[in-house]
């Protein structure tokens, strides 16, 4: 199932590449639906957290000052906060569950319900189950982060491009500026609720 990033950036992952949810930088990319049950929420979250193709592509370079954030760092980051991609959202609890909804069509409408971690190596993931009235399905997503330059840069899953996520001199379009304090999905989830699942349990 397609969804985030596509996580501007995400249209529910699982909302960059047809995954479930991807997310997209530059715009928040319209959360794109998997034609194929296997795979339906790999656009959504693919699409928000299609994530990310941002317009700033890092170099690969390994330099000297490089390395990845550390656990706190993103929880800092992420905790008690909500990702907002371009037809919804994800958000981050402190007690580690995890809730995203996206879509604005009987067809692209996913509400999901999981958990998120962070890791040692730079990476911050959400395991959930995404419910549409196209069906449902299992998805994990993980997004990396590393220190290079004084930038913060990010990726979708270990084979995905870098790109600037927050730079040293932070600029109003970075992703980073889309993870907001607070629950902001919770409205987003009762109109997806009220409108195309309702008599589903999540």
């Amino acid at each position: 199932m397609s969804h985030a990033s596509r996580y501007d950036n995400c249209r529910l992952v699982t909302l960059q590449k047809g995954m479930v949810c991807r997310c997209n930088v530059r715009s928040q990319a319209a959360l794109q639906t998997s034609s194929r049950p296997a795979s339906l929420r790999s656009a959504a979250v693919r699409a928000e957290a299609r994530t990310v193709a941002p317009a700033d592509r890092a170099e690969v370079v390994r330099r000297p000052d490089e390395r990845a954030l550390t656990v706190s760092e993103l929880q800092q980051i992420y905790s008690g906060r909500t990702w907002v991609w371009s037809e919804g959202g994800g958000y981050f609890d402190p007690s580690g569950a995890f809730y995203a909804a996206v879509g604005n069509s009987p067809t692209s409408a996913f509400l999901a319900r999981g958990r998120w971690t962070a890791g040692s190596q730079g990476e911050l993931c959400f395991q959930a189950l995404w419910n549409g009235q196209v069906g449902k399905n299992a998805e994990k997503t993980c997004f990396y982060h590393k220190v290079a330059n004084g930038n913060i840069l990010q990726k979708r899953g270990e084979d995905g491009e870098w790109y600037v996520f927050r730079n040293a001199r932070a600029r109003p379009k970075d992703e980073f500026r889309k993870i907001v304090l607070g629950n902001r999905i919770s409205d987003k989830m009762s109109d997806i609720r009220s409108k195309y699942l309702y008599g589903i349990i999540m």
